[in-house]
């Protein structure tokens, strides 16, 4: 019995694993529906592994109505010790559905700026402009202030910072900074809702 729920268990890890590496497929060929793909992928995930132990606890030959009253006696004395770990598991399922942040949007939040790769059950991972991955906790996400720098729009502006010396002329160097950037291959050019 118990190798019977070893492999239920493990088929169920492989037929998640599948179908995550499925939709991420689809995902990245189909830009337009991705958040819903990615919802459908992490959830569908989960279910597929919650059933999947479902399945081998039954093949154990173990009664689920009474795992049901044992689970609900230790599940509140694991609840308070598992808290932090609830919280950002279920900021991670709230964060999926949320419209505001998306995965692939250009985020900030604090001093870290990043492309949202993706929204895990503990953390969400954020690629920055130096292709370094942050891992920021799910609940932080929910209750810090996020500037959504691409918000419904694949462009984002950016704000290079810089210093010259006191006595240049601001004009001349203000076209030289509009011309050096408009010479970049990814800068927009101007539009009625976009100026320099």
């Amino acid at each position: 019995r118990a190798l019977v729920a070893a492999l239920i268990v493990g088929a169920a890890y492989l037929l998640a694993r599948l179908l995550r590496l499925g939709f991420d497929r689809m995902r990245r060929r189909f830009v337009q529906g991705s958040a819903f793909i990615y919802i459908v992928e992490q959830i569908g995930g989960y279910l597929i592994l919650f059933f999947g132990l479902l399945a081998a606890v039954a093949a154990l030959g173990v009664n689920l109505t009474s795992v049901t009253i044992f689970g609900g006696a230790v599940g509140v004395g694991v609840g308070v010790g598992l808290q932090g770990v609830v919280k950002e598991f279920i900021s991670g399922i709230v964060l999926i559905f949320d419209p505001n942040i998306q995965v692939g949007d250009f985020v900030e939040v604090g001093e870290v700026r990043g492309e949202v790769m993706e929204f895990g059950a503990r953390a969400t991972r954020l690629r920055t402009n130096d292709d370094l991955n942050v891992v920021i906790p799910n609940s932080v996400l929910m209750q810090s202030r996020v500037v959504n720098w691409t918000y419904n729009e694949t462009s984002r502006r950016i704000h290079v910072p810089f210093s010259v010396a006191e006595e240049s002329d601001t004009a001349q160097v203000r076209e030289v900074a509009l011309a050096a950037a408009k010479a970049l291959a990814f800068t927009l050019p101007d539009d009625d809702l976009r100026k320099t």
